[in-house]
């Protein structure tokens, strides 16, 4: 099998020595940054590092006010391909990314991965106030309030 043949079969041979998670070799060595804490890419302007170029670009363009990606169905614009791609789903209909557990699609593998933990029931967000734990994030934040005396809706 070819390198070309391998990356779009999705072959991830190496496996990170830290988290044990598989990758091709160069996505590989941009993970391990996240271990190493190492941000090899930096802006000019405002001193800020990223773990990778990608990163760096897309901030770069959003500082600049650069929104170059626009969906030609609506007219929405997007600071990089990926989140374009990922938005015309929604119009296509596409959703490739389907739960093996219910069936359930999605149009990102966030969103699956997301999905996933109600069938698993790992909780990953915690409140630190009270312990409770929540399968999404927006729950937490939405709990929190509870804490903060805040209400998250209000009426007019």
């Amino acid at each position: 099998m070819t390198k070309n043949q391998k990356i779009h079969a999705g072959v991830k041979p190496f496996s990170c020595s830290e988290c044990g998670s598989f990758f091709d070799k160069r996505s590989l060595t941009r993970h391990q940054r996240i271990h190493t804490g190492v941000t090899p890419f930096t802006c000019t302007e405002c001193g800020k590092s990223f773990f990778d170029k990608r990163s760096l670009t897309r901030h770069q363009r959003i500082r600049t006010g650069v929104i170059p990606f626009t969906c030609t169905e609506c007219g929405k614009s997007f600071h990089g391909k990926n989140e374009l791609t990922k938005h015309q789903t929604i119009h296509t209909g596409v959703t490739p990314f389907t739960c093996t557990k219910c069936g359930k699609s999605f149009h990102g593998k966030n969103e699956l991965t997301r999905h996933q933990t109600i069938h698993t029931g790992v909780t990953p967000f915690t409140c630190t106030k009270c312990g409770k734990s929540f399968h999404y994030k927006a729950y937490l934040s939405k709990h929190k309030t509870i804490h903060e005396g805040e209400k998250p809706f209000s009426c007019s």
